[in-house]
Parts: C-alpha cells; structure tokens; sequence
C-alpha cells in the first residue's frame, strides 16, 4: 500500500482500500488507476465514501472476471428480488440478468463506472435495477391496468408509464410508507391537509377558520404537505433500503398530485 497514488490519500481512504483488499482478497487493481478514481469521487471531501463498495464497483468496471463473480455471488441476488414486482414482463428472467450484466458490467462505460460510493452499494444496484425494468415494461409491453383507488388517488391521471409502473413495482412500500406517515402528523397539519385536500377549501377558507391571514395560511397547507412528504421518503429509504435521491425519484412519480380521496384516512 506504498504506491504514490494511494499514499496521497487521506488516510481514512487509504485505511478502506486495504479494508477493502482483505474483504475481497481475490480482486486485484491497479492501485495508481484506483487511487485516482476514488479522487474524483471525493467532492468536498472524504467523509462518507464507501471505499470498499467503490472498490469492488470499480473492479467490475474494469471488466475484472474475480470482481464480476464475488458482484453477482452477493448482490444479484437484487435482481431477482425487484424481477418478482412485476407479474408480466415482456422477457425473461434470464434476459433480465443478462441485460443487468450488458449494462453493469460491458456497456462503455460499464454502469458501475457511475457509482459514486455515497450510498450503499446494493441500494443503488436496487434502484438501477428497478429503473432498468421500468423501461423494459414501458417500452416492450402493454400497459396493464391495476386496481387500488388509494394509490391511484396519488398518482397523476396523467402520468406517464414509468409513473404506472412504479406504482406497480412500489405499490404495498409506497402505501404503507404513507399510512404511517399520516400517523405521525400533529391534529393541526391533519385538519389543514384535511381541508386542502380532501374537502377543497381554498386558502381564503382555510385562513378564516383558523383566523388567520390567507399567505399564513397557504404558508402552514405548504408545511403540512412537505412534512408529509418527507416522512414518506424517510419511511420508503427505511422500507426498500434505498438512499434520499432514490427515495426521491419514487415519490417524484407517484406524488406527482393530491388527489381528493388522498387524505381519506384521516377521517
């Protein structure tokens, strides 16, 4: 661990690469290449980087026939598992792994040549996936209808098809998410959000039952809202073991409107 380029490393980066070796002792890099690619992953610093997960990424970028085993031994087990949310998909499941391995490992660049070691790696493999099968069922197949007025209540009925299929793929996470997020709200944020949304009062309306002026009005609806929003990205980060940005890119489908039944649990 003496070569110049891992030598001008912080030592934290430099105690993980040797981490990183002894967890995954079969996999050699050129340490110069990996020194210099964990520099450009650094941002405004060191703090956070996942040193061992961007070394096994960064071994399997380089098309390294031990990383690529050791990847798909601990973590394609990833694919199957988001395979399995969607009841019709166009292709195989052996399509699937090959097309997960095309992009992951073969494409130019290889997929993982993007991972930037902030999240974990088998939630990024999760969330790549997921997209990857997005695309594969609005492209090659039939949009298929679903039941659920609940969901559908937060859904845009405009929305397009990936909207639909994150509905499909997410359904049961994304509604129990929401349900207890819904359950955390204070009597207040419930009974503005009740009146904005369920009830269609206006904030003129809302304003004069609280006796408020209407900006301070549409000011605690705005609070209410966002609040309820980020206890529900805070739950699906907990329930599908995805980051912030992948949680955000879900409810960026699905809370694309308040419909009027949304709110409807709260009574």
């Amino acid at each position: 661990m003496s070569t110049p380029g891992l030598a001008a490393l912080p030592a934290t980066l430099a105690e993980g690469v040797a981490e990183a070796q002894t967890t995954w002792p079969a996999i050699r890099v050129d340490e110069g290449a990996f020194a210099a690619h964990l520099a450009s992953k650094m941002g405004d610093g060191a703090e956070g980087l996942r040193v061992s997960d961007l070394f096994l990424a960064y071994a399997c970028s380089q098309r390294d026939p031990a990383a690529i085993a050791v990847f798909e031994a601990n973590y394609f087990g990833e694919v199957e598992a988001a395979r399995r949310r969607f009841d019709a998909l166009p292709v195989t499941g052996d399509d699937v792994i090959q097309r997960v391995r095309q992009k992951l490992f073969l494409d130019d660049p290889p997929a993982l040549a993007g991972y930037a070691g902030r999240g974990d790696l088998r939630g990024w493999l999760r969330a790549a996936v997921l997209h990857m099968l997005i695309n594969i069922a609005t492209r090659e197949a039939r949009e298929r209808p679903t039941e659920g007025g609940f969901f559908d209540a937060v859904v845009d009925v405009g929305a397009d098809a990936e909207a639909a299929y994150l509905k499909q793929a997410c359904r049961a996470e994304f509604e129990e998410a929401f349900s207890a997020a819904l359950s955390r709200l204070d009597a207040r944020d419930k009974m503005l959000l009740r009146y904005a949304f369920a009830d269609g009062l206006n904030v003129d309306q809302i304003g004069a039952v609280f006796r408020v002026h209407r900006a301070t009005a549409a000011r605690w609806v705005q609070k209410a809202r966002d609040r309820l929003v980020g206890e529900t990205r805070a739950d699906l980060m907990t329930r599908l073991r995805v980051d912030e940005d992948e949680a955000g890119s879900i409810l960026r489908a699905a809370l694309s409107r308040m419909g009027t039944t949304l709110l409807r649990r709260l009574g």
